[in-house]
């Protein structure tokens, strides 16, 4: 996730053609409450920005609503300083909220909806796998992918007892073959 140096119209076309860039375009525009959002639905690793987006991104794939529900009412910043914040995006934002800051009305709900109006399109124009499925099924998905995270955070912290484990065995061994050794030195 880095600056990016596009034009108003070029941005706003991404926005409404790319999925991925427009999860980007939120989670940079507000950091701090997209990481919130998703902390506030149980999924607790998600700690910066950068970890946000993927999360986004892969729950996407399987299920866009959800992406959807966590984006929604996330008030934008047009003063952001970076290549989010700007007056431009106006139309993108019509629901004008206090201070200047308009709800992603533009990007998430309505006409030219980054979710519903891209046709299907993720990223690089494949379709949407949970499209066809049921709320049911998409709940599964999700659940099935919470597990997956769960079971990567758990295979991590269990590689690292290993490693740790081992080297307090070699500090360990290392400490009784130096003393063996002295001791032998000392009975001569």
């Amino acid at each position: 996730m880095a600056d990016l140096k596009l034009t108003a119209k070029q941005i706003i076309d991404k926005l409404n053609t790319e999925i991925n860039f427009g999860i980007q375009f939120i989670v940079e525009n507000q950091p701090n409450i997209v990481v919130d959002r998703i902390k506030a639905d149980g999924i607790k690793d998600i700690d910066t920005p950068a970890k946000a987006y993927a999360y986004l991104v892969n729950l996407a794939k399987i299920d866009v609503n959800k992406v959807k529900e966590l984006l929604n009412n996330i008030p934008y910043n047009p003063s952001m300083d970076n290549w989010t914040g700007s007056n431009e995006f106006d139309v993108l934002f019509p629901t004008v909220v206090t201070k200047g800051t308009g709800i992603w009305g533009g990007i998430l709900s309505g006409v030219g909806s980054l979710f519903s109006a891209v046709g299907g399109a993720i990223g690089s124009g494949s379709s949407v796998p949970g499209s066809l499925l049921t709320p049911a099924e998409l709940e599964a998905l999700r659940i099935e992918e919470e597990k997956r995270l769960e079971a990567e955070r758990v295979a991590t912290q269990r590689k690292q007892l290993i490693i740790a484990v081992s080297i307090l065995v070699v500090i360990i061994l290392a400490v009784v073959i130096y003393k063996a050794n002295k001791d032998k030195k000392t009975s001569k």
